[in-house]
């Protein structure tokens, strides 16, 4: 499966829901995580789709960059069974935050393919990095 969803040189305009405050309340999506900002606590994504090509099925970005705050109590987990190949947290304080950083930080400059659970207050609860 090709994932050739590389960052472009400009930035895309953050989509906002207007009038309703939430944007994905109590859905599971499949995105591609870019970045995350320790001062806000939110995440920036792109909600991905898979669309069929020559070679293959191909993942690509739904247009439109979105950001949501991580839960408190957020999960992120590898696809591989033993977890991820490299520390996530620091030994003390260990915050979803630091672990996304970490897990980003690994996937540049491509970004972390992954589904994500939101709850209906619109915080991500669970991150599972997708095998592709």
């Amino acid at each position: 499966m090709s994932t050739s969803a590389a960052p472009t040189a400009t930035a895309a305009p953050v989509v906002a829901a207007a009038g309703t405050g939430l944007k994905f309340p109590g859905k599971s999506l499949d995105v591609r995580f870019t970045a995350y900002d320790f001062t806000t606590n939110f995440a920036s994504f792109y909600v991905t789709r898979t669309e069929p090509t020559g070679g293959g099925p191909h993942v690509a970005d739904v247009p439109g960059l979105h950001r949501l705050p991580l839960a408190p109590a957020a999960r992120i987990t590898s696809s591989d069974p033993g977890g991820f190949p490299f520390e996530t947290c620091p030994p003390q304080n260990c915050t979803p935050g630091h672990e996304l950083e970490a897990v980003l930080g690994h996937h540049a400059p491509g970004g972390l393919f992954a589904r994500m659970d939101v709850d209906v207050s619109d915080q991500i609860t669970a991150i599972a990095e997708s095998a592709y």
